[in-house]
This record gives C-alpha cells, structure tokens and sequence, in this order.
C-alpha cells in the first residue's frame, strides 16, 4: 500500500498551492499550467480536476486574454474530446507567456499529453496527430498565432 501512495505523491509533486481564497489571479495560473501540462490526463485526478477547472474558470472570466478555439481544426480532438481541456490550456499558456508560437508547436505539447495518457492513446490519435501535423506543415507551417487562431470566450468590448 505504501508503494501505491508514494507513486500517487511522486505524480502530484510540485503542483502548486491552492490560489488564496480560491481566486485564482495569472500569476497562479501561469504556474499552474506549467505544471499541469507536465502530466497525463489521469495522472493526479484530485488536484488535476479542479485545477483545470480553476485554469478555465479564469479563462472565461478573464478581459486580458483571448483564446479561441475550433474543434473542427483540432482532427486529435475529434478523435478523443477529453484532449480539449489540456489543448485550451496550451494555447492559454501560449497567450499568457506572450509568445507568438505557432499550431505545431502547439500540437506537439498536446501530443505529450496525449503520450503520457495510457487511457486516451491509441493508434487512430496517432494518425489523426499525424495527419493534422502534416496538414500544418503544408499549410503555412503552423505559424499561426495561437492566441488567436483557435474558443469560446472574446474579449469585452464594451468601454
């Protein structure tokens, strides 16, 4: 049993600690995207969950940063909806770092995630990653801005 924890310890070492009273800011944020896109979809599930929705929360509530996202762009996303929530933080901590990366670069850290998720990987991800990544490089070799290339929430306009 005790072998069982210290694993369970050793996925979540690192993560940062809970944002005081529960309000995320950018600064959390930030840190806590660089650590979550370290893992797998399963890895860590207590503190993963509602770290995502606490990443996301503060995407959607946020003037400062704009992520837009199209599934139908996204073929790994089709073929395994759950690599939404990592994708959307990739492209967030893309914004946030205010780097103008590009879609493949993008896309490789999603496959890392995909990777390090054994109950998402399959060999029709790896195709559609495959497929996708050969299609950016005939494109314009994936040097879109992130931020802006791909979601749901907009900036206020409003004065």
């Amino acid at each position: 049993m005790w072998g069982w924890l210290c694993i369970a310890c050793w996925a979540c070492a690192g993560a940062p600690d809970w944002p005081e009273n529960g309000e995320p800011d950018r600064q959390w944020v930030e840190a806590a995207l660089d650590w979550r896109l370290r893992r797998g979809l399963e890895d860590c599930p207590n503190r993963t969950v509602a770290m995502d929705a606490l990443t996301l929360r503060w995407l959607a509530e946020s003037r400062e940063v704009v992520v837009r996202l199209e599934t139908g762009d996204w073929p790994e996303v089709q073929e395994s909806p759950e690599l939404l929530r990592p994708l959307a933080q990739i492209l967030l901590r893309t914004e946030l770092a205010g780097e103008t990366g590009d879609l493949l670069s993008a896309q490789r850290r999603l496959k890392k995630v995909a990777r390090r998720s054994q109950d998402v990987w399959s060999p029709a991800l790896a195709a559609a990653f495959r497929m996708h990544r050969e299609t950016l490089k005939a494109s314009d070799g994936g040097d879109q801005q992130t931020g802006e290339a791909t979601g749901e929430h907009q900036e206020d306009q409003g004065g």
